[in-house]
């Protein structure tokens, strides 16, 4: 009986470890993608781009100086809320597969496309070009786009929490009061 309560014991510590190990993998593979799409960024230039138009009361320069200063800032706790959020939503082998594809070239492009669009869709100055994808990186691209991690990143899915995106609210209002205040200034 004693034997018998040891191994159950043990099994439940192992399965606890284990656990706890594939949390932590899952948490690191989160930091990585939200690292790799510089996400928070894109978060904060979203958010950016909504308040868009404020730009004819602020006046262009003041307006650039706010873009700048948004997209310069130190977004630590957002990176933090988007990691706990990637973390929750997706699995760790759908966490490595849309890492694997934003490591890859094409994956890169993507991202690179993305903030130019993104500035682009601000009317934000920039010397950046798209760059257009060969028949080959569209293909790539559409094969990514019908995997189920994709489509749980590009969707609703990811932000389908009040209670999550009232904490990217939360923190993108930090970082949008402090560059509210700045004076306009040539970049």
């Amino acid at each position: 009986m004693a034997n018998l309560r040891f191994i159950f014991l043990g099994a439940i510590y192992c399965s606890l470890f284990f656990s706890v190990f594939a949390a932590a993998t899952s948490s690191t593979e989160a930091k990585k993608l939200v690292q790799l799409v510089d996400f928070d960024r894109s978060t904060m230039l979203n958010f950016t781009n909504i308040i868009y138009s404020t730009r004819p009361k602020l006046g262009d320069q003041k307006y650039i100086s706010f873009v700048t200063c948004v997209d310069t800032s130190d977004m630590k706790n957002l990176r933090e809320v988007l990691v706990s959020i990637l973390d929750k939503k997706l699995s760790l082998q759908e966490l490595a597969k849309i890492n694997g594809f934003y490591q890859s070239d094409v994956g890169k492009k993507k991202i690179r496309n993305y903030r130019i669009f993104l500035l682009g869709q601000m009317k934000y100055p920039t010397e950046m070009k798209e760059e257009s994808f060969s028949p080959e990186d569209l293909k790539i691209l559409d094969d990514f786009k019908k995997s189920g991690a994709e489509k749980k990143l590009a969707g609703d899915y990811l932000f389908s929490d009040l209670n999550d995106v009232l904490r990217i609210e939360e923190e993108t209002r930090v970082i949008v009061a402090k560059c509210s205040k700045l004076p306009a200034q040539v970049p």
